[in-house]
């Protein structure tokens, strides 16, 4: 038997849209948000958890798509090479 249904949720090819960075720390993480900011990272949320850990959510301003993935990959780790070593 053959689920149609199946071919619309799940399509056979997959394209890369972009990448969030996902930070937990134990430590207030808005201040690590601001610095991420001046190093062209835009912070989707930042806030403290129910389990008492801080999560904040980033995302490098770019176009998206299977080309742009290894822009988008490199920009994210730049931004996080580029932080002081106390902050990486």
């Amino acid at each position: 038997m053959k689920d149609d249904h199946l071919d619309a949720l799940f399509p056979k090819k997959t394209a890369f849209l972009n990448a969030d960075l996902i930070i937990l720390s134990h430590r207030d993480l808005r201040d690590f948000a601001e610095t991420l900011e001046r190093n062209d990272l835009m912070t989707l949320h930042v806030q403290s958890r129910e389990d008492g850990l801080w999560q904040a959510t980033f995302e490098l301003e770019s176009e998206s798509g299977d080309e742009s993935f290894h822009k988008i990959m490199d920009g994210l780790l730049n931004c996080i090479e580029g932080l002081p070593i106390n902050l990486r």
